[in-house]
């Protein structure tokens, strides 16, 4: 009997190993084990990179302004490569300001870009800057991000890098709300949906975080849109 219980727990053992490891590849399934593939990631980059890059004016969630009651404001966006390689060979500038170009900024993001050679997604990572005055206008001034780096800005982590897809005149960038968990010192997680177009006329943006029991928490689920200026 003390033999077959050894055998047991042997067998359990490895089957919770096996569980283990299984569920580790599944959570993680950008790796391609050994698969070719087809997709021309660095062209689609390229494309992505060179469409995005501009200025844009539209209306932007009161909600990520800081004027909860208000459902939009007149909003002015750029978009810029920069030169920040602790970040990434491949990253983007965007800045987002109430009015225009000298009005009050409501958001300031690093985009970084997984370049590396055996990568199977176009993955980015999205470093909000919370203090405005570390690197306004970045896009005119990307010496301001010397200081800035992965180590000293917080970041949306695994499950929320962002997805690129679409071919040259048409992108999507996107996550789902299932795996974008991001935990709050409250010690609860938020589950974030986030989604951006570009095309030739302008952007697109929804962003919306909701509770593990599925409640809208914050955030807007109505697409706000930006038109290209140049």
């Amino acid at each position: 009997m003390k033999a077959l219980a050894a055998v047991a727990a042997a067998v359990l053992a490895l089957a919770l190993a096996s569980g283990a490891s299984a569920q580790v590849t599944r959570e993680d399934n950008r790796s391609a084990g050994g698969v070719v593939l087809k997709d021309d990631l660095d062209a689609r980059l390229a494309a992505f990179v060179a469409l995005a890059q501009g200025e844009y004016r539209g209306r932007w969630p009161g909600a990520f302004a800081k004027k909860p009651d208000v459902d939009e404001i007149d909003a002015w966006a750029v978009v810029k490569r920069v030169h920040a390689p602790q970040f990434s060979p491949v990253t983007l500038y965007q800045e987002v300001r109430e009015g225009g170009p000298d009005g009050r900024i409501v958001r300031q993001r690093i985009i970084a870009f997984d370049t590396a050679p055996g990568r199977t997604h176009n993955l980015a990572t999205f470093y909000p800057i919370l203090e405005p005055t570390l690197a306004p206008r970045a896009d005119l001034h990307p010496e301001k991000l010397a200081a800035l780096s992965p180590a000293n800005l917080p970041y949306f982590g695994r499950g929320c890098q962002m997805n690129v897809i679409g071919k040259p005149g048409g992108f999507r960038i996107l996550t789902v709300p299932t795996s974008c968990v991001i935990p709050y010192p409250d010690g609860r997680s938020r589950y974030t949906g986030m989604e951006m177009t570009f095309d030739a006329a302008g952007f697109t943006f929804q962003e919306a975080a909701y509770g593990v029991d599925g409640a809208f928490l914050a955030g807007r689920l109505e697409t706000s849109h930006f038109a290209r200026l140049k």
